[in-house]
Order: C-alpha cells, then sequence, then structure tokens
C-alpha cells in the first residue's frame, strides 16, 4: 500500500466550544477540544507507525505534520499546548489509512467518554452525599455510549478522515488544495443519524439538539422550574436551565476549576484602579471577600465565589487577575443576593447578614472610585493569506517547520492577552478566541496582529500573511452565547473588507441595537479610536454628535453619484457638513483635529460609520477612565455616548 496524505477534522466545533452559558462552559469546552485532538493526533501516528512496520523508521512525531510537536508525550502532557479541529499527518507505505482513520476515532471516542466519566463521578459523590439522584442514568447513558465501533466517534464528538495518495510527482501545494476540497465534501456529508428523542424529556438549553441528563426538578419540589439548591451550586444552574451529558461534562468536568467571569472581566479596569488608589480601603475589600469565600469553601468544595488561581506555575492560572481573584459578580450591588442564592443560601436574612460587612467595605472603596464598568470584550481573529504560504511549501518538511513557527505565535498568544489583563479561551494556530477588558481590547489585538506578521516573516521574509480580528464589546449580563456570535461575526466581517488585513468591531448597548465598525490595519483604526477619546476628554466635540451625524446621514442619503464630478461635490459637502457638526463646540480650534479623522468620508455610509466609531471610542474612552483617576466623573466625560445611544 502507497503512503497517502491524511487529513482528520473533529466536530461540531460550534457545539464543543460555543455553546456556553458560563465562561467555565467556554474555556473547558475548548481545553477539551484540544486535548480530544490530541489524543486522536497522537493515535494516528502511532497506529500508522505501527502498521508500517520496518517501512517507517522515522518516529512517530515526525509522522505529523499539523500540529507538529517535537514530541508526542510532551505534547499529550502539556495542558497549554493547544490544538485546533484540523489534523494533517503521512501514513506511510504499508500502512492502511482505514486503520488509521478508525484508530483516530476510536481514540477521540475514548478520551470524551474519559472526561464524562469524571464530571459523572463527581457529580455522583454529591448524589451519594444528598442521597437523591441529580442526573437521569438511562438519558446519560445513552449520551455516552462505550460503543467504538461506530462509523463516527459517538453523536457528541464526530471526526471525519479523508486521504489521497501522497504522490511525489503531484505538486505539493496541489496535494494539498485536493485534500482540502475532498474534507469540504466529507464534512458537507455527514453522518445524519435518526433522531431518537425522548418523550416528555426537555432538551439542553445550550444548543437544542440533545435531551437533558438531569432529574425533573418536580422530584425535589412543587416549582418544576427550579432546581434542587445543590444542583444549582453544583451545576451553577439558572432557572429552567437543563444540560444534556456534554453540557454538564463542561460545567464539572476536572471537579473544582475556577474561570474568570465576564462579570470579573468587565469590573478590570476598575479594579485595576480602585487596588492603586487607596490600597488599605481595597485590601480591606479583600478581607471580606475572602470571608464569604471562605464562608462558601466550608459549606462545599464548589464554591460558587472561589478563587481563580493566579500561581503562573498551574493550569489553569490568571495572574492577571490577582488584584482580585474572586467572582466578579460579588462587585455589582445588584447582583449579590442573586449571586449568593445560586450559591444556594435561598434564606434572604442570611444572605444580608453575610453581605452586611462586604457591601461597607464596597461602598468605601465606591466613594472615591464610582462604580466598576459593565461591557467587556469577546475576541476572535484568523490569519488572512496563510494558504499562499503553505502554497510555497514544497514539501511535508517544510510545512511540518512551519506548522511549528504557527505553534511558536500561538504559545506566545497566551502572555500577550494575559499583558492586555485578559483571559484567553484557545489559540490554535493562527486562531484565537479570548475575552478582555474593554479599556485594552484594541490594542491587544494590535499587538497579535504585529506578532502574527512578525512570526510570518520568519517563515517567508515577503510574506503577506496579515490577521483579521473581531470584537464585540457585550455587557456582562447579555447572554455569553450572544456575545461570542457577535465576535465570530465580526470577524467574518473583517475577513470580508477588500484586502482583509481589518479590524472589526460591534458594540451592544443594553438600550438599542448593535452598531459596528470596520477599518483596514493598514489605516491605524487604534490611533484613531485614541484620537476621538482624546477629542471626548477634552469635551472638544458636541455630546450630541452621533444625532446630529445620523441626520448628516439621512440628508445624504440619496444625492447623485453618477458622475465623477458629482461624486466630488458630494464629498466634499459631506465633509464640511461633518466638521460644521463636529466643531459646533470649540470652533475653528478643533478642525485640525478632526479633519484628518473624516479624509475617507465619501458618502451617507461612511457618515453612519464616524457616527459608530465615536460612539464605540466613548464606550472604550469611559473604561479608560476607570482604570485611571477621577472615574467619578465618567458621566459628565463620557456623556456623548449617553446622548448617542440608540434607544
Amino acid at each position: 500500500m502507497p503512503q497517502h496524505l491524511m487529513a482528520l477534522e473533529l466536530g461540531p466545533v460550534v457545539d464543543l466550544i460555543a455553546s456556553a452559558r458560563k465562561t467555565r462552559d467556554l474555556f473547558f469546552g475548548s481545553w477539551m477540544l484540544s486535548e480530544i485532538a490530541k489524543a486522536a493526533a497522537a493515535a494516528a501516528v502511532c497506529k500508522a507507525k505501527e502498521l508500517a512496520g520496518t517501512n517507517c523508521a522515522q518516529p512517530a512525531h515526525d509522522l505529523l505534520i499539523v500540529p507538529a510537536p517535537d514530541d508526542l508525550q510532551r505534547m499529550l502532557d502539556d495542558q497549554q499546548y493547544s490544538v485546533g479541529d484540523e489534523i494533517l499527518l503521512i501514513v506511510p507505505e504499508g500502512a492502511d489509512p482505514r486503520e488509521v482513520a478508525k484508530c483516530a476515532k476510536q481514540a477521540a471516542h475514548r478520551k470524551w467518554i474519559e472526561f464524562a466519566r469524571e464530571a459523572r463521578k463527581h457529580v455522583g459523590r454529591e448524589e451519594d452525599r444528598i442521597r437523591q439522584p441529580l442526573i437521569r442514568q438511562e438519558t446519560w447513558s445513552s449520551q455516552t455510549s462505550e460503543n467504538l465501533d461506530q462509523d463516527v466517534a459517538g453523536e457528541i464528538v464526530e471526526v471525519y478522515a479523508v486521504w489521497i495518495e501522497n504522490d511525489p510527482a503531484i505538486n505539493y501545494s496541489a496535494r494539498l488544495d485536493l485534500i482540502k476540497r475532498l474534507m469540504i465534501g466529507r464534512t458537507a456529508c455527514r453522518n445524519f443519524a435518526a433522531a431518537e428523542g425522548i418523550a416528555g424529556v426537555p432538551k439542553s438549553s445550550l444548543n437544542g439538539k440533545r435531551e437533558s441528563v438531569l432529574v425533573p426538578p418536580e422530584q425535589f419540589n412543587a416549582d418544576r422550574r427550579r432546581t434542587p439548591p445543590v444542583a444549582n451550586r453544583k451545576l451553577r444552574l439558572s432557572r429552567g436551565e437543563q444540560l444534556d451529558a456534554f453540557g454538564v461534562t463542561k460545567r464539572v468536568g476536572q471537579g473544582r476549576k475556577n474561570y474568570p467571569s465576564t462579570a470579573r472581566i468587565a469590573a478590570d479596569p476598575w479594579i485595576r484602579y480602585a487596588s492603586t488608589n487607596n490600597p488599605e480601603r481595597w485590601e480591606s475589600l479583600k478581607e471580606e471577600a475572602e470571608k464569604l469565600a471562605r464562608e462558601d469553601r466550608e459549606r462545599d468544595e464548589d464554591a460558587v465565589l472561589g478563587r481563580v488561581v493566579v500561581d503562573g506555575t498551574a493550569f489553569p492560572s490568571y495572574p492577571q487577575y490577582s488584584a482580585f481573584a474572586y467572582e466578579g459578580a460579588i462587585l455589582y450591588e445588584t447582583r449579590q443576593h442573586e449571586f449568593l442564592e445560586e450559591a444556594a443560601i435561598p434564606d434572604q436574612r442570611d444572605r444580608e447578614t453575610r453581605l452586611f460587612d462586604f457591601q461597607k467595605a464596597l461602598k468605601a472603596v465606591s466613594t472615591d472610585c464610582g462604580d466598576p464598568g459593565t461591557y467587556y470584550v469577546a475576541m476572535v481573529a484568523d490569519g488572512d493569506r496563510v494558504g499562499e504560504l503553505l502554497r510555497n511549501r514544497r514539501n511535508a518538511d517544510e510545512h511540518r517547520r512551519f506548522s511549528q513557527m504557527i505553534t511558536e505565535f500561538a504559545n506566545s498568544v497566551r502572555d500577550i492577552v494575559a499583558m492586555h489583563q485578559g483571559a484567553l479561551i484557545f489559540a490554535a494556530g493562527e486562531d484565537i478566541n479570548a475575552l478582555l477588558p474593554l479599556d485594552r481590547a484594541v490594542e491587544c489585538a494590535d499587538a497579535l496582529r504585529t506578532a502574527f506578521q512578525d512570526t510570518m516573516k520568519k517563515v517567508d521574509t515577503e510574506s503577506t500573511a496579515t490577521l483579521s480580528v473581531g470584537l464585540a464589546i457585550g455587557h456582562f449580563l447579555d447572554a455569553l452565547e450572544d456575545t461570542l456570535a457577535a465576535a465570530w461575526q465580526m470577524e467574518g466581517h473583517a475577513k470580508a473588507h477588500p484586502g482583509k488585513n481589518a479590524l472589526a468591531v460591534s458594540y451592544s448597548p443594553r438600550s438599542g441595537a448593535p452598531i459596528t465598525f470596520r477599518r483596514s490595519w493598514a489605516d491605524d483604526p487604534l490611533a484613531a479610536l485614541n484620537q476621538w477619546i482624546e477629542l471626548m476628554r477634552q469635551k472638544a466635540i458636541p455630546e450630541k454628535a452621533p444625532y446630529d451625524l445620523r441626520r448628516v446621514a439621512e440628508v445624504y442619503r440619496n444625492w447623485p453619484q453618477n458622475t465623477a464630478e458629482q461624486e466630488g461635490m458630494l464629498q466634499q459637502a459631506l465633509r464640511a457638513d461633518l466638521i460644521r457638526v463636529l466643531s459646533k463646540k470649540k470652533g475653528v480650534a478643533v478642525r485640525p483635529q478632526i479633519e484628518p479623522l473624516l479624509a475617507n468620508v465619501c458618502c451617507a455610509d461612511d457618515v453612519l460609520e464616524v457616527c459608530h466609531i465615536i460612539m464605540i471610542a466613548g464606550e472604550i474612552g469611559k473604561a479608560q477612565h476607570l482604570a485611571k483617576s477621577d472615574s467619578h466623573s465618567l458621566d459628565d466625560d463620557n456623556s456623548v455616548i449617553a446622548g448617542g445611544e440608540t434607544r
């Protein structure tokens, strides 16, 4: 049997990662996907080498092209080594690719079952303690079948495989193009098994595909909408929430591990300032938070107010959040009682007693520093024109070295995100997903773009590869899935920009429709945002500017642009009107600062984009003020946003 080039793809990625209500679902789901992919990749090359026998003298790890580890065992042991959903390998002469593909699928399935068993044991210990079932075992068993002889590795984790003869007479890039087309066709023809629903059992709240494995609430109390307090605590369930086996595994897999919440990330600018403004008051606040956390841990190992690990030697670890390593929701007065109710403290008087000292310490800090912000950012980034670089690889060895350079970049991403106070969800190759505080998000995106381009220059000094980034600004009370979906949408919007190499940002205010803007990195959107922020800090533009700009856009919406002369007249009139609107407050003194920011305005849609970038810059500026001094005057300094929101 000749040598083959094989591609494996795991999925469905959206189900594995993006279906999330808690950040734990998101972080653990992405890490679990990486671990499953590593298991499949390692099993595939080990099986290929075994089947090839004496025909394969090279070590098994050298058969892997994507990923390209130096040592298989180190890859499997290193929890920070991320692998994406796509795997490429060489199947040496004498090895049957069908057997290799089957082995990879079985390994992926076994790894998923390993995670599921661990989660089931964790819940089982609580069932033994309270002597009541929390999981419907029949439904759980049907979703965690150990049958390894099925065509796909279970309904939850699917593994697709395609392969072609690795003929050296055919150009290597042509082989890559062919196997990519085959994989697109294979995933389009996925196995659609007959639905096997269970009458009367609700579906999972996260994806709506599979039945919930949770015992019906009526077995615990008369309120069918309420789950038992212990289930609320163990599984962090909201009212009426249902989880399938995969959802439960993401929620409790590997026991007690705390991940930064969207509330903690949204509050981060305020925490950075408040922790340094009056260290004595801040330490008092942390002491009260630690008391609450300690009481929480004494009641149950699954502390709802648990600390995230800040020791850089552990995994997962978030030393960037050492200033306040607790659940951020406790910092918001309107969320405190709901939060403690989720911690299975249903009695209101008990909650008020527990919160009294903490609220007193929080009020002392807020007197000087104001209240924490409520918006955070989800980031999705992907490389552009990476395929062009791959087409220049002449063989698998060069491709493997290219993969190692991509891995080098991915390994640096965690540190770059942490430097900007963010939390990395995953970085596999040039695919990046992270959560960031609002004041540092665009700066982080720019740093990642620069690092990626520097890495690609090491591969090819003539490289034109770039990084397109999508950012979604969302309220921490908004559904996490919605903010993630907006970030994915913005990443696609950025890549759709002519020439790609763009930043796209969406902002979803609580009181209006989302707004977006897109700008090429070549036009330096970071500098443009900073200039608008500075103009607002100086109160150099009117508070009602966004409203006025919308009216200008409508006035010029249907102006004729049939000739070059008409286009020129429109642009001249537009810019003159924009300068008039934006310089109402400071007059001619501010024109030199405004005119360069309007240089690319050519039509009514461009006016709306200026309106949107001003509103987004105002929200970012508000977060930047929170991280610095004078935060109590933010409402005055950033009233342009209040005046510009769509209501």
